[in-house]
Formats: structure tokens, C-alpha cells, sequence
């Protein structure tokens, strides 16, 4: 007799386009690249698309770049607005991972490329920063690639009103600088910047003759970034033997997030004279996540637990005071997690696909929930609206959530989907409690409900798949009930069924 697979049925708990301003079109008026990408709606109730419904925006970058964007990590890393226009900073994956940037802008009605590759313009591996200086945007590099050493580190500025692109490199005073990262104006003349550096010492700095020669470096410019100077090293001062990721200033103080080992967490050191010397706060001392950058919160420094559990606060006086994030955490790499509108609120994205928005750090609001991976907040007062961004080849997208509108969210409850056989196939089960529902599916047990793996919409309560019969094959599902305006229940439970093989004689 042949072999037989036997079902086995269980549940696991829960657990546009444009290369420059003189050729700029409307986004409608043009078709992005063909995508495979699967068709979704435009809108998680009140937040929206920020372009064209499924714009394909990899391929866009591709076009653009020449460079691929990664499956799971290309995106736009930094939205900074202005004005009526928001500056977006994509990366082929994440910052210095993966040769390729693009800076973008997207003024209400058309997205355009800001690339220049004859000049070397943003000749990176990845975008993590920019900050408007009046009319003028600087970006840091966060890793020179594509014809460009470490011998130098890379700083680019936009002229906003002249569309001039410069690049400052050689003789920038960026000797072997590796990573450009965060980049914070005292909003009077100077610039400050968090580097990761080679010892000056190495004459052609590589992966090899860097090692064990590696330190943080903070610099200033006072000329709009064509220029820096050294003000703080991690062999001299308590900012970084490694890494040091972020700089920001605060009242009269300054912040930078440092690491000894890349292992290991990062932590916080403070200066009270402009950089001169820094002390590290000890109730911080390798709790903090090293790549999240630091914001302003409640007149203190707001950090993200190196677990994303939970957030720290830092007032004046040196005080330290945790945060548990109730039932949610922040999404992991996101580089520019916090934004805070005009009213004080706090937003941050989490690894359940939601906005959350809070005034105090205690009680916590649902403002959106998807089935994307969101990952980049920012504020653009001018809209008075959240923009946000999701990652991914086939799924990045840009979005918005118009603060003038939107409330707390009350969502559907979970689905309590059951599971059973009828006809050889199997049947998936929940009481109603939605307008609609979404059913994901995995050939692994340990899977979120992204988009990616959205198998079967329905208005009914029930769902059949013919996926018995194989004993090869197991299945795994999610479901998640949707409202009339298209938000999203939390996950249910995953239920899944595998077959095992049974021969006769064995």
C-alpha cells in the first residue's frame, strides 16, 4: 500500500516620476515599472497613500540608481518636510548595507528625482539623515561607496530655492570617517555630527587594516557642512571606543549615543560645555538601541531600549526614567522612529504594523493599524500630517495620516479562529465581529501577518483551502478582522496543520 498523510490540526498562541524638476510629471500620469507586487487598498482607514496606490517605488529607485532594492530592507530611511514639500531619503537597503540612495522630493503632485551622478552625488551605501538649514538640506553619508574610499568621509548639501547638489569630500577634515550617522543644528551657526571612524594613523583604511583601529567621532562645521572639525574621539573621550551613532542638543546640553563593542548595546553621554568634555550617564550604560535616533520629548531626551520595549527618558538634572511599552514594540530598524506633532504628541511605529501616538509615555492610542512594516516617522506641520513609510522591494510605499482628522482608534476584536477538515480540505472557522476579513498564510509557524503573506480576503466567516494531501507541505495561518473603514484587527492565534506519512510495515 502507499504511503498516507494523516492531518494534523493545531494552534499555537499568538504571539512619479521624474530624474530632475525639468522633466517632472505628475505621479498619475505615469506607469510605474511592472511589479509583482499584489494589489492592496490604498488606505488603512485614516491613513492613506501618499502617492498613487502601489506605486512601485524599487522600481523607480532602480531607474534611477541603477542599484536593486532589497527584498526585506529597501525604503525611505528619512522624510524630512519642508514647507509644502517633503524631502525623501530611499535606500537600497539599510545604511551601509547595500550600494545606493536617492534623495526625492514630492511636492503635493509630483515626485522627483534629485540625482546627480556625474557630480557623485550621494554616492552611499544607504540614507539615514538629512536636516533642513533654512533653504538648504545636509545629508550625512552613512557609508561611501561606488568609487569612493574611506579615506574621506562624504556630506552633501541641496540648495532648495537653486536645486544646486554639492558634495564636500576631499579635505572636508573627514579623515577616514566610515559612516556619516546622525547630524544636529544648534539652530545658530553650528553644525554637529556623530561619526564612526579608522584611526587617522591607517594611511588606506579598509574592513582589514581598520581592524582594532576603529572609534567614535563627533565634528562641527560652521560653514553649512563643507567644513568639520574634531571636537570629541572615543580613544580620548567616554563617546565611543566603536561607534558614535547620535548627537543632539537639548537646553544646554548635548547628547551623543555611544558603543565599545559591537555586540553589545549602546549608551548615552552628556556634555554641559558645548563638547568639550562628556560624561556617560550610568543608569544608561548599554541599554540603548544603538541605531534608533535620539529625539526631544516633554522638554527631555527621549531613547529606545536597546529591546524595543520600552523608551527612556532623560531630564536635565541626569534623571533616567523608563517607559514599558504596553503590549507592543517599536518596529525593528527604524532608524527615525519619533516624531511629535504640533501638539505634543508622540508617534512611533510598532512591530504589529501600527502608529501609536501617546502625550505622556503612560497611556498609549492606536492611530493606524496595517499590515505593513512601517518604519519612518516625521511630522510635516505645514500639512499638519504624520508621513510614514514602509519597507521592502515589492511593498515600500510613503503615507499619511491627517492630524486634523484622525482619532484614537477602536478596533475590531482579534478573530478566534478553530480549524477542522470538511471534504479533504481545510476549513478555518471564526465568529463575525468584522465588516471583513484578511487570511495570512506561512509554510512557517513563526510568521507575522504582512501583507506579503495575505492569501484570501473575505466578507464571510469561514475559509477552505485545498492544502491537505501532501505530507511535504505544512500551512499556518493568521486571521485579522477588518472594520468598515478598513482598519485592522490585532493578530489572532496562528493555527497550522501538517501531515505526516504513514508506510504500512514500518
Amino acid at each position: 500500500m502507499p504511503a498516507r498523510a494523516w492531518p494534523i490540526l493545531f494552534c499555537l498562541a499568538a504571539g512619479l516620476l521624474a530624474t530632475n524638476p525639468a522633466a517632472a510629471l505628475p505621479v498619475a500620469a505615469s506607469s510605474p515599472p511592472a511589479s509583482t507586487r499584489p494589489t492592496a487598498a490604498a488606505a488603512y482607514g485614516p491613513l492613506q497613500e501618499l502617492i498613487t496606490p502601489s506605486f512601485d517605488y524599487a522600481g523607480w529607485f532602480e531607474q534611477q540608481t541603477v542599484y536593486t532594492g532589497d527584498a526585506a530592507y529597501f525604503g525611505a530611511y528619512a522624510l524630512t518636510p519642508v514647507t509644502q514639500t517633503l524631502y525623501i531619503g530611499l535606500g537600497a537597503a539599510r545604511p551601509a548595507e547595500s550600494d545606493g540612495a536617492l534623495l526625492a522630493l514630492y511636492d503635493g503632485a509630483t515626485l522627483t528625482a534629485l540625482q546627480d551622478t556625474a557630480s557623485g552625488f550621494l554616492r552611499e551605501q544607504g540614507f539615514i539623515d538629512m536636516i533642513a538649514l533654512s533653504d538648504t538640506l545636509v545629508i550625512p553619508g552613512p557609508d561611501p561607496c561606488c568609487g569612493d574610499d574611506w579615506k574621506w568621509g562624504n556630506v552633501y548639501t541641496y540648495d532648495i530655492l537653486t536645486q544646486q547638489k554639492t558634495k564636500y569630500r576631499v579635505n572636508n577634515g573627514l579623515v577616514n570617517i566610515l559612516h556619516d550617522w546622525g547630524i544636529w543644528h544648534d539652530g545658530a551657526n553650528t553644525l554637529y555630527m556623530a561619526t564612526s571612524a579608522c584611526h587617522e594613523s591607517i594611511s588606506d583604511p579598509t574592513d582589514t587594516t581598520c581592524a582594532g583601529k576603529y572609534l567614535g567621532k563627533i565634528f562641527t562645521s560652521v560653514d553649512g557642512g563643507a567644513a568639520w572639525a574634531e571636537i570629541a574621539r572615543g580613544d580620548a573621550d567616554p563617546i565611543g571606543a566603536y561607534r558614535t551613532y547620535d548627537i543632539l542638543g537639548l537646553g544646554a546640553q548635548l547628547y551623543a549615543v555611544w558603543n565599545d563593542d559591537y555586540t553589545r548595546a549602546c549608551g548615552i553621554a552628556r556634555s554641559v560645555n558645548g563638547g568639550v568634555t562628556w560624561t556617560r550617564i550610568a543608569d544608561l550604560h548599554e541599554q540603548v538601541l544603538c541605531r534608533a535616533r535620539l529625539a526631544a520629548f516633554n522638554g527631555d531626551l527621549l531613547a529606545l531600549k536597546h529591546d524595543r520595549t520600552a523608551l527612556y527618558t532623560l531630564a536635565s538634572n541626569g534623571a533616567v526614567t523608563s517607559h514599558a511599552l504596553p503590549g507592543f514594540t517599536v518596529r525593528d530598524w527604524s532608524y527615525n522612529p519619533f516624531a511629535v506633532d504640533g501638539d505634543g504628541v508622540l508617534y512611533l511605529p510598532t512591530d504589529d504594523g501600527r502608529i501609536m501616538g501617546s502625550v505622556d509615555l503612560a497611556t498609549w492610542q492606536t492611530m493606524a493599524s496595517t499590515d505593513r512594516t512601517l518604519f519612518t516617522l516625521a511630522y510635516w506641520p505645514d500639512q499638519n500630517w504624520l508621513a510614514a513609510a514602509d519597507r521592502g522591494k515589492e511593498h515600500a510605499s510613503l503615507w499619511r495620516l491627517d492630524l486634523d482628522t484622525a482619532t484614537a482608534l477602536t478596533l475590531p476584536a482579534p478573530p478566534a479562529p478553530t480549524a477542522s477538515i470538511e471534504d479533504g480540505e481545510l476549513r478555518l472557522e471564526w465568529a463575525a465581529g468584522a465588516a471583513s476579513y484578511r487570511v495570512y498564510r506561512s509554510a512557517s509557524p513563526y510568521f507575522t501577518s504582512h501583507i506579503s503573506l495575505l492569501h484570501a480576503e473575505t466578507s464571510q466567516t469561514h475559509l477552505l483551502d485545498p492544502v491537505l494531501g501532501d505530507a511535504g507541505l505544512h500551512h499556518f495561518y493568521i486571521v485579522r478582522g477588518v472594520d468598515a473603514a478598513g482598519n485592522l484587527s490585532l493578530e489572532s492565534q496562528i493555527l497550522g496543520e501538517f501531515e505526516f506519512a504513514l508506510t504500512p510495515g514500518t
